[in-house]
């Protein structure tokens, strides 16, 4: 069933982002004007836009350290922070109409701030100049004042009807987004500009936006939901067109029909029938067709997904914070908190790394490491350790009578206890348990570790039998496993970057993956450290219910052998899966099982299913055959002999010449092979013991 969300002027979702690069879409010749400028600097001064300031060591520029469009990474940068008193920025657009039905200017911006300070007077203004106008209408009114109370994005809605005083429609303009330095703390983030026409806007003119899911990268196993974005770039409302997505190489394909209604200049989110896709690395290409269409030029759209599965290590993402100073981290899973050791800063982002705010709690400064209960969050200052509410950004209490000091900080939950270190600390190797109590809190055990780390972290899902820390070693190099008395694992992980000790790190669960994030010279980077799965276990029994050992069983490109039990494991993902099962000199048998969230048992009988010969090219004479103790077997020349029962399992090996007899009382009453080997050939005889 197609799902279809239609999106406000600006696209506005949450995905989780692994990196992808999106494809900058300004509409550069006819249509309605928006810009993302997800480009680089030299694209920008190459655009269609002007970009002047009264000081010539500073000007806009590219930042990937903020982003609005959902799909993705850059914003236009005006850096107050770093340039002189009254410098004014201005961005100039190229000529544009205003009509009837397209009169209002929106953007998106963020004021974020830099350092702590009183810097909040910088200044933005609109300003419009009509082409039959000499001068520039100014705008009075500031947009970003008071915006550093929220820090978070706004959209600016410009009303060109009456501007000022002034009545826009129908004319041809320019628009100059200015804004000015105070000399302050801030930095100013624009987006996602949108609204007005350019010349020559076609009546009919979709465009396909972009293709989701944001990753690039998909776990083996995964089913997901592909998506369309489409926009509206004509004056015409459209409903009647036609949707392709497809891959390359071959897999997936569907078509839709007229799915929604689309306004003019907006977008809607086509969503298509799920998919499972099998490893390989894949093209997924939108299409939309329609009829009316005056400009086809942007009417495809190809993603690069890649699918495989995931070890320990592999690295998944990585974005920019704030501040290089942020060096606390820790999720609930749903936002990325961070917390600035110089202050009582606070940093909320999308799992993704977008920005969503920032905030203080003045009684809790200085913060150095987060961790995580459940409910609330917990901050070490060395001395102290606070616990905090982020969703009212209270502090709840204070355990400022801690056993050891605190820069590690990590919560064990089946303890209810935490556990803590300091690299600075005389008795920098040993990590103290504790539970946090406001009265005074103490110490419960402690272990040494081999290494000094800055962080610690604990890992409960990856296998929740034997759960594990991570530790970031104090180089900012290396994360490095131990267990939970202190000892290495001997799994490590090399971090991405360059640059910078190591800092704050922290473990979530998410679609069956866990992941460690880890701050580094003020970028988090995220690893994988385990795929959640299931424990598979197969049961091998004979048709009297008698275990069978030494079965081999293949699947998922492993070979299993069940124990003397009958019984072997196996760890698998969710998803479904072929085996085959057989022993040697025994006939081969396959089945398929389902791994849907849980652990799985799957049941197997097994017959040998000998082969027997019906040559007798050794002319064997075995008798007597059915028989109750003694067996005689007789083939001319030399031969191993083996009994086999049914099972497949040898029982006895022997070399005969000629002749031999076998005394069969202490055997099981049933069937058996006997084997005879010679020059390389084998026969296989069926005998019956009574």
């Amino acid at each position: 069933m197609k799902k279809i969300l239609l999106l406000s002027t600006v696209i506005f979702m949450f995905n989780f982002a692994f990196g992808q690069k999106s494809e900058h879409r300004n509409s550069t010749n006819k249509g309605i004007f928006s810009e993302d400028f997800e480009m680089t600097q030299d694209d920008l001064l190459a655009s269609d836009w002007t970009l002047t300031s009264t000081h010539p060591s500073y000007k806009l520029q590219i930042s990937d350290k903020q982003n609005h469009t959902p799909y993705g990474e850059n914003s236009l940068q005006y850096d107050f922070y770093n340039a002189p008193e009254n410098t004014n920025f201005n961005l100039i657009s190229r000529e544009l109409q205003v009509t009837e039905i397209n009169n209002h200017l929106k953007f998106w911006y963020i004021y974020a701030l830099v350092l702590a300070g009183s810097g909040h007077e910088d200044e933005l203004y609109v300003d419009i100049k009509s082409t039959d106008a000499t001068d520039w209408t100014l705008g009075t009114q500031n947009i970003i004042e008071n915006a550093y109370l929220e820090e978070v994005w706004t959209m600016a809605d410009i009303d060109l009807t009456n501007y000022e005083g002034t009545d826009f429609t129908g004319k041809t303009v320019q628009v100059r987004i200015r804004g000015i330095s105070k000399y302050g703390s801030y930095k100013l983030y624009i987006d996602d500009i949108k609204g007005l026409e350019i010349e020559g806007t076609p009546a009919s003119d979709l465009i396909l936006s972009n293709v989701l899911p944001t990753e690039t990268h998909i776990l083996t196993g995964t089913k997901f939901t592909p998506q369309v974005i489409i926009t509206n770039n004509g004056v015409n409302v459209e409903s009647n067109y036609e949707i392709t997505l497809k891959s390359e190489p071959d897999g997936y394909e569907e078509t839709i029909q007229n799915p929604t209604e689309i306004p003019q200049g907006e977008s809607v989110q086509i969503d298509f029938p799920e998919w499972l896709p099998e490893d390989g690395n894949y093209e997924l290409i939108a299409t939309v067709s329609m009829t009316t269409d005056e400009n086809t030029d942007n009417n495809t759209f190809t993603k690069e997904i890649e699918v495989r599965d995931y070890k320990f290590g592999d690295f998944i993402y990585s974005f920019n914070l704030q501040s290089e100073d942020e060096i606390g981290i820790s999720t609930d899973g749903n936002y990325i908190y961070t917390s600035d050791w110089w202050n009582s800063k606070f940093y909320k982002y999308n799992m993704d790394g977008t920005l969503v705010k920032s905030f203080e709690i003045n009684e809790a400064p200085r913060i150095k490491e987060l961790t995580y209960d459940g409910e609330f969050f917990y901050g070490s200052a060395v001395s102290e350790l606070y616990k905090l509410n982020f969703d009212n950004e209270t502090l709840v209490a204070t355990d400022a009578s801690l056993p050891t000091e605190v820069r590690a900080i990590t919560y064990i939950d089946t303890d209810d206890a935490f556990l803590g270190n300091n690299i600075y600390e005389k008795s920098n190797l040993v990590v103290t348990k504790f539970k946090f109590d406001p009265a005074g809190s103490e110490s419960l055990s402690s272990f040494t570790l081999p290494t000094k780390v800055t962080s610690l972290a604990y890992d409960k899902w990856s296998n929740p039998e034997a759960p594990t820390l991570l530790g970031y070693k104090e180089n900012g190099d290396t994360i490095v496993e131990f267990d939970l008395i202190g000892n290495p694992t001997g799994r490590i992980i090399k971090s991405n970057q360059n640059e910078g000790g190591g800092r704050g790190i922290s473990i979530y669960k998410k679609n069956e993956i866990v992941y460690l994030l880890a701050i580094r010279a003020g970028i988090v980077s995220a690893f994988v450290i385990q795929k959640n799965t299931h424990i598979v276990t197969f049961k091998v029994k004979d048709s009297n219910n008698n275990p069978v050992e030494a079965i081999s069983i293949n699947i998922n490109e492993q070979t299993l052998t069940s124990n003397e039990d009958g019984i072997a494991n196996i760890d698998l993902a969710d998803g479904t899966y072929t085996y085959t099962a057989t022993k040697e000199n025994c006939s081969e048998i396959s089945g398929s099982l389902t791994v849907e969230g849980g652990n799985v048992v799957e049941n197997i009988e097994y017959e040998c299913n000998i082969s027997v010969n019906d040559l007798n090219t050794f002319k064997a004479s075995i008798y007597p055959n059915p028989t109750n103790d003694l067996l005689t077997v007789e083939a001319n020349g030399k031969y191993t002999l083996k009994i086999v029962d049914i099972t497949g399992k040898i029982i006895y090996t022997t070399e005969m010449n000629n002749s031999m007899n076998i005394d069969m009382t202490g055997y099981n009453a049933g069937i058996y092979f006997i084997s005879l080997t010679n020059d390389n050939k084998t026969e296989n005889y069926k005998i019956l013991k009574k």
